[in-house]
């Protein structure tokens, strides 16, 4: 074999490694390309507005994409409740419907949202006067545990679905609560407390 016949047959051999990967790549190309999400506390503090007439402090959660691929028709459940006995354990509470979180300033309560950078999404809130933290979802059927109460802490297990992104994992929000209300936010943080937890 002489060296130009060498190196006609690696230039071959290279064009068609070439071509293999584009047509893999045009099959099954949201496949390849990597997606991953992440959830960050907008703020603790939370942002006090009015919910009807009612002083109410929304909580809100960002969903963050941290890869360069558009995530598409995103949505987030609540896929399951804990609650904080009193030996500091965390047992899970019976939910028969994953209910789906709603974002931020959206008039439909099951709205899906593409994902470029990042978007919002209403965690929860606690009305002036009120017995309990509700989380922002629906449906909420009749036999829904996942109001949180004074003086108990509940994990909340967040799931995000889009058609080219699948749960690795689910998320963990924990909220606790002692039972104060007060519109001052700076106050308020240390009577309602939600953060992040990993695993």
């Amino acid at each position: 074999m002489t060296c130009y016949e060498g190196w006609n047959l690696f230039s071959n051999f290279l064009i068609a490694i070439g071509t293999i990967g584009a047509v893999l790549t045009a099959i099954f190309g949201i496949r390849i390309r990597r997606t991953k999400l992440d959830v960050i506390v907008l703020n603790a503090q939370g942002e006090l507005t009015k919910h009807g007439v009612k002083p109410t402090i929304y909580y809100h959660l960002k969903i963050k994409n941290c890869r360069k691929v558009s995530i598409k028709n995103c949505r987030v459940f609540l896929k399951k409740v804990e609650q904080k006995q009193p030996n500091g354990e965390y047992v899970e509470l019976p939910m028969s419907v994953s209910p789906q979180y709603r974002w931020t300033a959206s008039v439909n309560p099951f709205e899906n949202r593409d994902i470029v950078t990042e978007n919002v999404l209403d965690f929860g809130f606690i009305e002036e006067n009120s017995e309990k933290f509700y989380p922002h979802v629906n449906p909420i059927v009749d036999i829904f545990k996942g109001f949180l109460k004074p003086n108990e802490s509940f994990k909340y297990f967040l799931e995000i679905i889009a058609d080219n992104y699948r749960p690795k994992k689910l998320f963990i929000i924990e909220v606790s609560w002692d039972g104060t209300w007060t519109s001052n936010l700076d106050e308020m943080k240390n009577h309602l407390i939600i953060r992040r937890i990993d695993k």
